[in-house]
């Protein structure tokens, strides 16, 4: 959550950037999560989350990645953004 608001213009900026970021980070997501790991990390985003999978929660918790991978394409999409400016 992000608290701009008091300053409108930096309230539209944010929310338009995170909004434009999510549909990049969704395209990648959406394109990759069924295909096999050596092609879908040819994708730099989702290169990235796998990068970090391995590095923060691989020993940590029983999932593997391709779990998680398949998923991704599930959470990324209930993903909502508000932003209120008046």
């Amino acid at each position: 959550m992000i608290n701009a608001h008091t300053h409108k213009v930096m309230t539209i900026s944010i929310f338009h950037n995170m909004k434009s970021y999510h549909q990049t980070v969704m395209g990648a997501i959406t394109s990759n999560y069924m295909m096999d790991d050596n092609f879908a990390t040819k994708n730099s985003i989702m290169s990235k989350l796998r990068s970090t999978f391995d590095d923060v929660f691989r020993e940590n918790v029983e999932e593997k990645w391709d779990d998680i991978k398949r998923e991704l394409n599930n959470a990324i999409k209930e993903m909502k953004f508000y932003a209120e400016y008046s």
